[in-house]
């Protein structure tokens, strides 16, 4: 993955790329530039993503960079998924080659899980749902990511997942990257990967279970140094999910993690739409969930975890508390007052919303403290006083 925010910036910019006119910049690379533009045909804001030729003359990798990027066009270019990334148009003149796609707001889930490294379970179930049924059609349609991991996800403030960066996917008919090892990113690679071993899509069921362990227990199960995580990944099986004493996660996950990173391919998860239903298997027994805010014994409410799939799903659809939490001798909160809540500050501050409102859920004795602690508990750049004003507009 071409890094496209530490590399100095490089002036001028032009102001068109191909038919698009460029409108600002959201990232630099080492070889290119990230801008924002619009197409004036069909009148809608874009990312276009462009290499320059002669960045790529004097270096040693500019082949693969370039093939790269060209890999990443066709390949996205066959899918058509809410929960990946579009890409419009691939295009090439005496400057530079450029790819024209969707320009989704967002943040990345790496950065969301460096500010809150345990996400709840309606949450990380809603992530993994999203994943999983944008890799089935990924995979149904011959393409391989093989570098997924949370950078390359994207967190829209709703809450929908969308799945980036096909630089290194391997497409069925195009021979650029078969069989080669020791692409992607050490830590989510299959045991294959590492090896001459045949590689197909389930090196994508691997990662998306490096994934899951991470987002059920903060921590990758592979670590240390590019070696000792390459041996990790060949010859050890990481703690069971319930058994790391940092988080409280329900045995029911211990066997599924395990599926999915088995060392053999054999042994997985055959496709991304079969993983999706055995999680899909913990929404059955959603009034059965119990979890702990703070100290606080939290008893789920009866509300599925998985909507249709052919709905979009967001933050903010979803009661992400999971439940009413309700402090002895303290005013409960009415499943109502906790999703108008939900709504106010997914709209301000994205996914980590969730959070908030389930850690003040917890500890407010009333509907008044309750908002004072999500005002407090705010993230920065947020107007506690607009917040305030939106949360009391709600219902009592």
């Amino acid at each position: 993955m071409i890094d496209f925010a530490e590399a100095p910036r490089r002036a001028p910019h032009p102001a068109h790329v191909g038919k698009y006119a460029i409108t600002g910049v959201l990232g630099h690379g080492a070889m290119g530039v990230v801008y924002r533009a619009f197409d004036p045909a069909i009148q809608r804001p874009v990312a276009v993503k462009v290499i320059l030729r002669k960045l790529l003359e004097h270096d040693r990798t500019a082949a693969l960079v370039a093939a790269r990027f060209k890999n990443e066009a066709r390949a996205v270019g066959r899918l058509s998924h809410p929960g990946i990334v579009a890409i419009y148009e691939y295009g090439e003149d005496d400057a530079c080659a450029f790819i024209a796609m969707e320009l989704v707001e967002g943040r990345s889930l790496d950065r969301i899980l460096s500010r809150t490294p345990v996400l709840s379970e309606a949450e990380l179930l809603r992530i993994m749902d999203q994943v999983l049924d944008a890799l089935d059609c990924v995979h149904r349609h011959g393409v391989w990511h093989r570098d997924i991991k949370p950078e390359n996800l994207i967190v829209t403030p709703r809450g929908d997942v969308k799945l980036a960066d096909f630089g290194v996917a391997r497409v069925e008919d195009v021979a650029l990257t078969q069989g080669r090892p020791g692409v992607g990113t050490p830590g989510y690679m299959a045991p294959e990967q590492y090896t001459a071993g045949g590689l197909d899509h389930r090196v994508d069921i691997f990662a998306a279970g490096v994934l899951l362990y991470r987002l059920l227990t903060g921590e990758v199960p592979f670590k240390g140094r590019s070696r000792s995580v390459m041996r990790a990944t060949l010859d050890d099986d990481p703690p069971a999910p319930s058994a790391v004493a940092t988080t409280l996660r329900h045995a029911f996950y211990d066997a599924i993690v395990s599926t999915a990173l088995a060392k053999n391919p054999n042994a997985r998860f055959s496709s991304a739409a079969q993983f999706r239903d055995a999680l899909s298997k913990r929404a059955e027994v959603a009034p059965a969930i119990s979890s702990c805010v703070d100290g606080v014994e939290v008893q789920a409410l009866a509300v599925p975890l998985f909507p249709d799939a052919t709905i979009s799903t967001s933050w903010a659809g979803l009661d992400p508390c999971v439940g009413t939490p309700h402090v002895t001798g303290s005013e409960p909160l009415s499943p109502e007052v906790l999703a108008h809540a939900c709504r106010v500050l997914a709209s301000q501050m994205g996914p980590i919303a969730a959070v908030v409102v389930k850690r003040a859920a917890g500890q407010a004795r009333t509907r008044a403290e309750f908002f004072h602690l999500l005002v407090v508990q705010s993230a920065d750049g947020v107007d506690p006083a607009k917040l305030r004003s939106e949360l009391q507009q709600g219902p009592s």
